[in-house]
């Protein structure tokens, strides 16, 4: 072979892979976008529950609302946790009824030792809407939610009265 053709060859071969190299980083675009996504979705879970906790501690309801309804879109790792901080903004405003639908859900949501918190602030929920209703003068309804509260309180996980349930709380 002659150094022409051997050039030549050379030539052919860097513009094959040249070529294969372009491929390659177009069709890694889409796995590369979708990574950058993962990532940011993390942080901004972070991010939101960071701020809804600082809310709730500021005495900021609607900041900690606010904030748990930014952990909803697409919470594929802990979708209880948008519910459960909505809740608890709920319930520091005085929205009892909200504050209960958001518990609700998020117990729908969540497993294990995540259900011993959601529960206990269901059942705070259900007496403060018993106390409520007493205030009004309205003590079967008053009756009826503090015995859906001890319901709830007694029907806690065994597991919620562990070390590690106690560990974790």
């Amino acid at each position: 072979m002659s150094d022409q053709q051997a050039a030549a060859a050379m030539i052919a071969a860097n513009r094959r892979r040249a070529t294969a190299r372009r491929w390659i980083g177009i069709a890694s675009i889409p796995f590369i976008i979708a990574a950058a996504l993962l990532v940011i979705k993390l942080l901004s879970m972070v991010a939101a529950a960071h701020t809804a906790i600082t809310a709730h501690v500021s005495d900021d309801p609607a900041g900690t609302i606010a904030a748990a309804q930014w952990q909803r879109p697409a919470n594929w790792f802990e979708p209880y946790k948008a519910p459960y901080n909505a809740g608890v903004g709920s319930a520091s405003a005085g929205a009892l009824e909200q504050a209960r639908a958001e518990f609700e859900e998020a117990l729908s949501l969540a497993s294990g030792l995540e259900v011993c918190a959601i529960r206990v602030n269901l059942s705070l929920v259900l007496e403060w809407m018993g106390d409520a209703a007493f205030a009004d003068a309205a003590a079967a309804q008053a009756s009826a939610f503090w015995q859906e509260a001890l319901t709830m309180t007694l029907e806690t996980p065994e597991e919620c009265r562990s070390e590690e349930a106690d560990r974790q709380s």
